[in-house]
């Protein structure tokens, strides 16, 4: 006969044997379905054992032939014992079996009332007509009301000091201590988790340390209880199902002022608690599979403010959904959207714009909460560079009533600021360097006036061009705008040295005029004729001359005055009027 070794481990147990089973964990669940623990042979041994490591007792002949029902080891012979471990049949007839349970000691399991007879345990049939067996950890359920916590911490160091004077092996004290951080991780997953604080799970290295296990052990839970992913998981006297919403927000980018929106990566996180998930496992169970995930209700919020929303699929659709043994389920999927955004656009380039995401329920029955610490209900990846960036962002609730009832609305505001570098390199340098080039008039001769001319035309057209282009790609608002002042002004500057070139080259072309004509007339013209013409002659010239030299200073002067009036004034004052026009234009 071969003799095979069962280590029946707490995990594969939960895995392999007891994925329909119930599990007791505590007195008070012992309580609530019928079962008398206080008659149980393994109970009383449990607690003497424990009152042994406190010294609280004294080992007696009877207390020791009591322990040896916890014996670790124990040989099955019988098909009796084997229904009563959950094993195949089928096995006796083919090995030797011995059973260690070294780490479960505490566990006992029922599968009909015929063994529970044999623990003492009451009338418990009811049980299994909606459980395959019932599962008992007597470490928990047989623990006396005075073994209080003090004791507990007695017991555990005293046997972390007895472990480590055994062993001086380092490597053996580091994957103790790892064994130890997954218990822990398995008792708290066993434990209620607080839907408002599931992030924080992800936030720490508990998920990473601790592998999910697969969907595969969530199929026939859904089989067994009739799942239906249609229905909202509503229990009893509940009738809102709420669910905690948080959004990582990967980009923003691409912002049209055309069109008024923009391109927004997220990543969509959701958390609600479905009782119907509940299962018996020791850590959560994780979904990624796209025929799993259709067989399970999931929220169906709708982006309010949307033109367009899709899930991104490279290779396949991008989620994950976790579900936890006491039925919470934390589920995250990637997401493309392009919400509409009303840019308000008065003091363009220098513009702060407001614009927000709207998650709204598609049912009365479901209410939807961002996660309370703004940090999990909105995230920011760093990393983006834009045009327009973030510079501060925070949640808003947006409730509202529809002719079918209330409903749930939630807000994802962001205050962007837009980067002024691209347009002072792109717009304000050029423009105001072809305002300076336009001075250069003043300082030419006179006899320069083609250049003079076609210098400040060149000019004039080229900054039209640029307002052309700029133009173009901003909606058509009736308001003004602060980069149509820019230009408006600019292009007025320039205009108006072509324009004194103008009169200043007419100026010198009359004092040629009469300087040539008093020159031509020296034999038909008196001497005093002469003078006249020639002291005409030099005032025009003499204005031609002044008007240039004020202009060489009025021009520098006027355009400073024009800098600090658009700073002060335009970017930086007050754009009420302009913003109650936008408004009604909106």
């Amino acid at each position: 006969m071969i003799i095979v070794e069962l280590i029946l481990s707490r995990i594969s147990l939960a895995q392999n044997i007891l994925e329909s089973e119930l599990w007791i964990n505590t007195t008070y669940q012992a309580e609530d379905v019928g079962i008398r623990c206080e008659n149980l042979l393994q109970c009383k041994a449990w607690n003497s054992w424990w009152k042994l490591q406190t010294g609280d007792i004294t080992p007696t002949a009877e207390i020791i032939d009591l322990l040896l029902s916890r014996k670790v080891e124990v040989s099955l012979n019988s098909v009796v014992q084997l229904t009563k471990f959950g094993l195949p049949k089928y096995l006796l007839s083919k090995y030797k079996i011995n059973a260690h349970f070294e780490e479960i000691p505490s566990m006992i399991i029922v599968r009909n009332q015929k063994v529970a007879n044999f623990y003492k345990l009451g009338e418990i049939s009811s049980i299994f007509e909606f459980h395959k067996g019932l599962q008992i950890d007597l470490e928990k359920v047989c623990a006396p009301d005075e073994f209080d916590t003090a004791n507990v911490n007695k017991i555990t160091k005293t046997l972390q000091n007895s472990n480590e004077m055994e062993s001086n092996d380092k490597e053996a004290k580091k994957n103790g201590n790892s064994r130890e951080k997954m218990s822990n991780y398995a008792m708290l997953f066993k434990q209620s988790i607080q839907l408002s604080n599931i992030l924080s799970i992800f936030d720490s290295e508990m998920i990473s340390n601790m592998m999910p296990l697969s969907s595969t052990l969530l199929l026939p839970l859904l089989n067994k209880s009739h799942y239906d992913s249609r229905s909202p998981p509503i229990i009893g006297n509940d009738k809102i199902t709420e669910v905690f919403f948080g959004i990582l927000i990967q980009s923003m980018s691409n912002f049209d002022q055309s069109t008024m929106d923009y391109d927004m990566d997220i990543w969509l996180r959701m958390a609600w608690h479905d009782r119907r998930l509940t299962h018996q496992f020791d850590r959560p169970i994780l979904v990624n599979d796209e025929n799993t995930l259709k067989k399970i209700w999931r929220p169906e919020p709708f982006f309010q403010n949307a033109k367009e929303a899709r899930y991104h699929r490279m290779t396949t659709l991008n989620f994950w959904l976790y579900v936890f043994p006491n039925g919470e389920i934390f589920f995250e999927t990637h997401i493309y959207l392009k919400p509409s955004c009303k840019l308000i656009l008065c003091k363009y380039p220098h513009d702060n714009q407001e614009c927000s995401l709207k998650i709204t329920a598609s049912q009365n029955s479901i209410r939807y909460n961002w996660f309370p610490r703004l940090s999990d209900a909105i995230r920011m990846n760093k990393l983006m560079k834009a045009e327009l960036y973030v510079e501060k962002y925070y949640k808003r609730y947006c409730d509202g009533v529809r002719k079918t009832g209330n409903f749930s609305c939630l807000e994802a505001s962001c205050r962007l600021k837009r980067s002024i570098s691209y347009h002072i390199t792109r717009t304000y340098i050029p423009t105001a360097t072809c305002v300076v080039f336009s001075w250069i008039g003043v300082w030419l001769p006179e006899e320069f006036f083609t250049g003079r001319i076609f210098g400040s035309l060149t000019l004039f057209l080229t900054l039209s061009a640029e307002s052309s282009a700029v133009k173009e790609v901003l909606p058509k608002v009736s308001y003004m705008k602060a980069i149509d002042l820019w230009f408006g002004f600019t292009a007025s500057f320039v205009f108006i040295t072509m324009l004194e070139a103008l009169i200043v080259i007419s100026l010198e072309h009359k004092s040629r005029e009469l300087r040539k004509k008093a020159e031509s007339g020296v034999d038909d013209m008196s001497r005093y004729q002469m003078m006249l013409l020639m002291l005409e002659s030099g005032r025009y010239h003499s204005t031609a001359r002044h008007i240039d030299k004020y202009c060489r200073t009025l021009y520098p002067v006027v355009f400073l005055l024009f800098l600090i009036i658009y700073y002060f004034v335009i970017t930086e004052g007050d754009e009420t009027k302009c913003l109650q026009r936008a408004n009604d234009e909106l």
